[in-house]
């Protein structure tokens, strides 16, 4: 493959918007940015199919671990944030256990979910990498 210096142009741009929400206060988001950035370059770097399904099972393990202590943190303070649709932007309404129990416990839910697919996910990579080191073809 002929590398352009070019190419790498959106994950650099991506690495400096990420610092500079990081600069401006809004941490969470910063670290995200500067996360699907790292991900987004290993994912162009990598040659190997099995490398890059090593890469996609780390990704998603620890997506769905911040995924699994959101929804914990949720559980614990009774506090949460439920997304809903406005026209067509999500938004973020502050729920709380004791005020709207249906929403507390949809957002909850939720995040309990969506750490479950991360998983699983994950286990279905990390399965596809470690086949191609046992298969025959590769000895």
């Amino acid at each position: 493959m002929k590398s352009v210096a070019s190419q790498y142009a959106g994950v650099a741009a991506a690495f400096v918007f990420g610092i500079g929400l990081l600069m401006i206060g809004k941490t969470m988001g910063g670290i995200v940015f500067l996360g699907i950035s790292v991900y987004w370059l290993g994912m162009m770097l990598c040659s190997e199919w099995s490398t890059r399904a090593l890469l996609t099972a780390i990704a998603a393990i620890v997506w769905g671990g911040y995924l699994a202590w959101q929804a914990t943190s949720y559980e614990i303070t009774g506090k949460a944030v439920y997304w809903h649709l406005v026209g067509r932007v999500m938004r973020g309404e502050p729920v709380t256990r004791e005020d709207s129990p249906a929403k507390f416990r949809i957002a909850t839910n939720t995040k309990w979910a969506l750490s479950i697919v991360c998983s699983g996910v994950s286990i279905y990579m990390f399965m596809i990498y470690r086949k191609s080191y046992t298969s025959e073809s590769f000895y």
